[in-house]
Order: C-alpha cells, then structure tokens, then sequence
C-alpha cells in the first residue's frame, strides 16, 4: 500500500529463486490490499470505499 522493497530487491531475490515478481504482483497485489484499505475504512471514514470497489471489481467478486 505504501511501496515496496524495491527493484534492486526483488532483482536480487529473483536471481535465487523461481519468484517472478510482476506474476506475483499482478495477482495478489489487489487481495494484499484490501485489508489495509477496511482499516483505513474504519479509522478514517468511507472515503476508501470506492478504492475497495473497484479492487472487488477487479478480482470479480
């Protein structure tokens, strides 16, 4: 939610094992997401809300 580890890490990470970082990313990322955004929901009011919705969306649920 608020970055990464970075290139250099996922670059060096990579290069000892099978973990292909934008695969990983690209279908998890939204799922990861989603609990730090309810949190922010309840502390911080409904102005997340579209952000969870379209999250939903994305992975069609």
């Amino acid at each position: 939610m608020f970055g990464s580890f970075g290139p250099d890490f996922f670059r060096e990470y990579s290069a000892l094992t099978d973990f292909d970082s934008e695969g990983f990313f690209a279908l998890r990322r939204d799922i990861y997401l989603l609990y730090p955004l309810l949190v922010h929901v309840l502390l911080c009011g409904v102005s997340y809300l579209a952000d969870i919705e379209n999250r939903l969306k994305k992975l069609k649920v």
